[in-house]
């Protein structure tokens, strides 16, 4: 299949077929038992779906994140760019599920109390990253907040790992620069940055915190967070 690319790097919805949620995606096993795949666990904490929160999940994929808010009470729909999420996702026995694009979100100001983009502003170029998290601040209401994961490109792996392992011959594609999905991948700075710009208040997120108040082994701690595998934030509007 010849995938065109839209704008400078973002590329066409065609790519995210259901050979990339069958294979380059995370197993569909837990999707199938109704719970989250692994390593992800922490992304239904960090919403807090609760009765009658309205929630919005961009890039939902297939699904699993959508049936979870809606089975706590919560208004949740999902949306993803691809036809073949749209369809897998709702076979997942989700009823709100469209097509749309992150960078023309279909609703109205200040429409949800919370937002999820899990790992999808890696897939943006700077420019769709951009108009998304503009796009996010409109719909999501006062007081309202943006849960944001990505892969961390200073990633203790990614710098060196891949690296090593291409030195003695192995090429692992989805940490090298062939993947051909995360387009964009981010550091602390980088993303903290681009969430300022565009008017967010950052309460969690791995920040170091120098003073004399903190001590030792808290800013080696903070420290290493900047070079894990995900970031993970919470955005206030």
């Amino acid at each position: 299949m010849k995938i065109k690319k839209r704008n400078k790097k973002t590329y066409a919805s065609q790519l995210y077929d259901k050979k990339y949620y069958s294979e380059f995606c995370r197993t569909p096993d837990d999707f199938l038992k109704e719970g989250v795949f692994s390593g992800y666990e922490f992304v239904p904490n960090m919403l807090a779906p609760k009765k009658d929160d309205r929630i919005l999940d961009i890039g939902c994929g297939r699904g699993e994140i959508v049936k979870i808010c809606n089975n706590n009470g919560a208004h949740a729909i999902g949306m993803d760019y691809s036809q073949e999420a749209v369809q897998i996702a709702s076979q997942g026995g989700n009823k709100y599920v469209i097509r749309a694009e992150a960078t023309r979100l279909p609703f109205a100001s200040e429409s949800f109390d919370k937002v999820l983009l899990m790992e999808v502003i890696e897939h943006l170029d700077s420019d769709d990253g951009g108009a998304c998290l503009q796009e996010i601040w409109r719909v999501l209401k006062r007081g309202g907040y943006l849960v944001l994961t990505t892969p961390n490109s200073w990633n203790i792996i990614m710098l060196f790992g891949v690296r090593l392992l291409n030195m003695v011959g192995i090429r692992i594609k989805w940490m090298s620069r062939e993947d051909p999905y995360h387009i964009n991948v981010l550091n602390p700075i980088k993303l903290w940055r681009l969430l300022k710009q565009h008017n967010f208040r950052i309460k969690l997120f791995p920040k170091i915190k120098y003073s004399n108040k903190v001590s030792l082994s808290e800013r080696i701690k903070n420290s290493l967070l900047f070079f894990a595998k995900h970031l993970r934030c919470i955005a206030y509007k």
